[in-house]
C-alpha cells in the first residue's frame, strides 16, 4: 500500500509513471518507489514532491487506519520536511518568511521563528494528500493489488492500470526532466500585457 501511494501520487501531480514499483517487506526499509526522473525545482515542484513524499504513509492510514500504519514513513517525511524547511528557511517561497533561515556560522538566523509555518504547511500537505488520494481510492487499492500480486510492476503496468481509473500518466525513460513551460508561461504573460 505504501509504495502505491507514493506511485499514484507522483502519476496524478507529475503526470508521470514510476520506472519500476516494487512490493517490499515492511521491515526492510528497502524503498520500492523508483522514480530517477529529475526534477527542476521550483515552489510549485517542492510541493508536489513534498506531497508526494508523504503519500506512503497517508495511503496506509486511508486504507488500514493509524493504528496499522507503518513506521516506513519516517524517511519518506523527513524528505519532505527537508523539502518544506528549504522552501520556507532557503528560498523564501513563503511571503512570511524573507531571510534566509539556513545560513552557517556568523550569519546563522533563528531558525525556531519559522518552525510553527514549517508545521502547519506540511500539516495542510498531508491534509491535501489525504483528499487527494481519497479521490482517487479505487485506483490506489487497484494499483496496491497488482502490485502485490506482481511484486513487481514497470511503468508500462502503472500507466495501464491507472489508466483504467482515468489517471492520465506517460511513460518517460530514466533521466526524463521534468520542467515548467516557461515559454508558455511568457507568452501568455506577454498576451496579458
Amino acid at each position: 500500500m505504501h509504495e502505491s501511494g507514493h506511485a499514484l501520487m507522483y502519476a496524478v501531480l507529475f503526470g508521470l509513471a514510476p520506472l519500476q514499483l516494487t512490493a517490499r517487506v515492511a521491515s526492510t526499509y528497502v524503498g520500492g518507489f523508483t522514480t530517477p526522473h529529475p526534477v527542476y525545482e521550483t515552489a510549485d515542484a517542492l510541493i508536489r514532491q513534498a506531497k508526494a513524499a508523504l503519500a506512503g504513509g497517508i495511503a496506509e492510514e486511508l486504507v488500514f487506519g493509524k493504528s496499522l500504519a507503518s513506521v516506513g514513513r519516517g524517511v519518506d517525511r523527513e524528505r519532505a520536511t527537508s523539502m518544506i524547511i528549504d522552501f520556507v528557511g532557503r528560498f523564501g517561497f513563503d511571503h512570511e518568511f524573507q531571510l534566509n533561515y539556513m545560513l552557517g556560522a556568523e550569519y546563522a538566523m533563528d531558525r525556531t521563528v519559522a518552525e510553527p509555518d514549517i508545521e502547519k504547511m506540511i500539516a495542510r500537505l498531508v491534509a491535501e494528500g489525504r483528499a487527494e488520494l481519497g479521490d482517487h481510492k479505487s485506483a490506489l487499492l487497484a494499483l496496491s493489488g497488482a502490485l502485490v500480486t506482481a511484486g513487481r510492476l514497470d511503468s508500462n503496468a502503472v500507466t495501464a492500470l491507472l489508466g483504467e481509473h482515468s489517471i492520465t500518466t506517460h511513460v518517460r525513460t530514466e533521466g526524463h526532466l521534468t520542467m515548467p513551460s516557461y515559454r508558455a508561461a511568457l507568452h501568455s504573460t506577454t498576451r496579458r500585457d
